[in-house]
């Protein structure tokens, strides 16, 4: 919907005054009255008050309540790599934050939600959570504010001014027809609009989307026709029959073809491209051909909205209207197939992704996939409720790079051992989802897990010598051993490997996986000229594909190697650059470790101030991570060595005021001034 705020003056003051005053708020009403715009315009009011932020988790997509802790978590950047409970996780992150927490249509979650706002409530006395829901939570602590219509116009009152509802029409009116406006002479029409629609903002905008085709006379009459055939059950409320009515209405006024697709949209969690729709919607009386120019109408009459800042460009449906046409596809009898089609599309994706991953288009990938984070889980969701763990390991399996490197492990963990579990037997399949579940268990530290997903992955690929193969035995053998301190074990491991990579394997990354790993043995045994020399191949080799994450982690293992050469300015020169590359794909267990040795560097080259600024930076990082310096007892030791130079250097008192700055600076502001870039970090230098 348009995005213009019409009105809502004294329930915005409600809002913004129960905000000031309550810690749990709800927000209450049908759907379409406008909960979600009124609670973010409230949200950023109060902002002054909350000091670490406002964080507004969108909560329609979500279907899986066991999920809930962690799309918050992903919300406040919380990328915590242990294999702790997210919600002990969350709430010990919470606990000393000034934060107000939106969560965004919650009627679908009640239980969930009510119950993860009660603990996180109880853990974070400075915590504030603003709820959007159609019914209430149900808690001791609510504070509910129920959300009426607009305000309508009065009997024989034609002023727009003096009613919202009225005001309402008239924008959306003006925008779906530029440079007509609407009449003297129909304004008793259009109040009545307004008041036969109860002032609902969804079907005020729904009704003005047609004002580009219909007068509002010829509007009014084929509403009045429809209230009169569907709002006879008076067992429904008056306002849930009216929204109801709206979008019927507004759906028989829609071409044949526009109300087929509608309902096939109902399948997409969180938008959807063009060519989704293209592969997902068309069939049968729908040509391909014809998607777009029915994707556009849809998106004239409202029922769709398109997002054309996103490239390509993505559409997305109000939740309402996607109840609305998943009805109808249920009706056509369409649900299993079009979902089916939904399922195909994605695992397609997933593949391709998994493909492209370790090359040119890395970061692309990166960003689609995240942009579709919502249909990969609500496939996901269908393929495990129904029992297709083949096909959902086929899909979690291709996904490992979306969950290894962009913080999502415990996610991708719980997807691969459900789907694990419906697939005993030995299939391709399996093996992949086995390889993948190993890595997400290595990078999380749980390293029991990781050596028997190790041991049955090498099991499973006994007899195949494939060299991408054999690698990715070796990271995940040699990964269990290296992260348990035995690196001797690592090594023979490592020595065993082919030296050259494969091509056409099903582990097209394993290859550079398997080089960074070596880097980081090296680096554990204090063989740093290898360690340098090594880690330069491969980031030679990056470029050469044009990928960029495994480019940055062995940046970091070169300037760490240079570190330990005490090749200063190398040192930072390249610790700055796998930072930047780093800044890109936002993964924050590379970031911290990046910071942590530009921190030593600084130190090293006599920037005292910076380099403990860094250090507080980090560990601001390190807390999101939740496993401090990689749980690497080397790593571990190399911060404390940095903090006892610096402290040496500074004084306890100094050290602690730069450390500070850093430590409440904010990851992003802290990032820019590692890289000299002008920040709020750097005043008062």
């Amino acid at each position: 919907m348009n995005g213009t705020f019409i009105g809502r003056t004294a329930e915005l003051t409600a809002l913004s005054t129960a905000l000031g005053e309550q810690r749990l708020v709800t927000l209450s009403g049908v759907g379409g009255v406008g909960k979600t715009r009124l609670a973010a315009r409230a949200a950023h009011a109060r902002r002054a008050d909350h000091p670490d932020g406002i964080h507004i988790v969108e909560l329609s997509p979500l279907q899986d309540p066991t999920l809930l802790a962690i799309t918050i978590a992903e919300n406040v950047r919380l990328a915590d790599r242990t294999t702790r409970h997210q919600t002990e996780v969350l709430c010990e992150w919470l606990a000393d934050k000034r934060l107000l927490l939106v969560l965004d249509t919650c009627e679908h979650l009640l239980g969930a939600c009510g119950d993860l706002a009660e603990l996180m409530l109880d853990a974070a006395p400075g915590l504030t959570v603003l709820v959007t829901s159609r019914q209430p939570l149900g808690r001791d602590a609510e504070h509910v504010l129920p959300l009426r219509p607009l305000s309508l116009p009065a009997p024989g009152s034609t002023d727009p001014d003096a009613s919202d509802a009225l005001a309402l029409l008239r924008d959306r009116a003006e925008a779906a027809a530029p440079g007509r406006r609407l009449t003297e002479r129909h304004a008793a029409e259009s109040a009545e609009l307004c008041r036969r629609l109860d002032g609902i903002p969804l079907a005020i905008e729904l009704a003005a989307a047609r004002l580009n085709a219909f007068t509002v006379p010829d509007l009014l009459a084929r509403l009045h026709a429809r209230f009169e055939v569907l709002t006879a059950d008076s067992r429904t409320p008056r306002r849930h029959r009216t929204l109801r009515t709206t979008i019927g209405w507004s759906h028989e006024l829609c071409e044949p073809l526009e109300r087929l697709l509608w309902a096939r949209l109902s399948v997409f969690r969180g938008g959807w491209t063009p060519e989704a729709v293209r592969a997902v919607c068309s069939g049968g009386p729908l040509p391909e051909r014809r998607i777009e120019s029915v994707l556009r109408g849809l998106a004239e009459k409202s029922v769709v909205q398109c997002e054309r800042s996103a490239e390509p460009p993505r559409y997305r449906m109000l939740d309402t209207l996607r109840e609305y046409g998943a009805q109808w596809l249920a009706e056509l009898g369409e649900t299993t197939a079009v979902r089916d089609r939904h399922a195909a599309y994605f695992r397609d994706l997933a593949k391709a992704g998994d493909v492209a991953c370790m090359g040119a288009s890395q970061v692309a990938w990166h960003r689609r996939l995240h942009a579709e984070h919502a249909n990969l889980r609500a496939v996901l969701d269908f393929l495990l409720a129904r029992g297709d763990g083949r096909a959902a390991l086929e899909v979690a399996g291709a996904l490992w790079f979306f969950w290894f490197g962009c913080g999502r492990q415990r996610e991708g963990r719980g997807h691969l051992r459900r789907a694990l579990e419906l697939v005993p037997e030995d299939c391709p399949e399996r093996t992949k989802g086995l390889w993948s579940h190993g890595t997400l268990a290595l990078i999380q530290g749980d390293l029991e897990v990781a050596a028997v997903a190790g041991r049955e992955f090498a099991e499973a690929v006994a007899g195949q010598d494939h060299p991408d193969t054999r690698h990715a035995v070796t990271y995940l053998v040699g990964g269990a051993h290296c992260l348990k301190g035995n690196q001797r074990a690592a090594y023979e491991v490592l020595d065993a490997a082919p030296q050259s990579p494969g091509d056409g394997g099903s582990y097209p990354a394993a290859w550079l996986l398997t080089r960074l790993l070596r880097h980081f043995v090296q680096l554990q045994c204090g063989q740093f000229a290898e360690a340098a020399a090594d880690a330069a191949v491969t980031r030679a080799e990056c470029e050469r594909r044009g990928e960029l994450w495994v480019r940055c982690f062995a940046g970091y293992m070169q300037a760490t190697a240079e570190l330990g050469m005490a090749d200063i300015g190398s040192a930072l020169a390249h610790a700055r650059e796998a930072l930047a590359g780093m800044r890109i794909l936002e993964d924050s267990l590379c970031t911290a470790m990046i910071l942590d040795v530009l921190a030593a560097a600084l130190a090293a080259a006599g920037s005292g101030p910076a380099g403990a600024r860094l250090l507080g930076v980090a560990d601001a990082i390190w807390l999101t991570v939740g496993r401090r310096q990689f749980g690497a007892p080397e790593l571990s030791a190399a911060r404390a060595d940095c903090e006892r130079r610096l402290r040496a250097a500074l004084g306890d008192t100094a050290y602690e005021k730069e450390f500070r700055r850093g430590l409440e600076a904010g990851a992003e502001d802290g990032v820019a001034y590692a890289l000299g870039e002008p920040a709020l970090l750097a005043s008062g230098d």
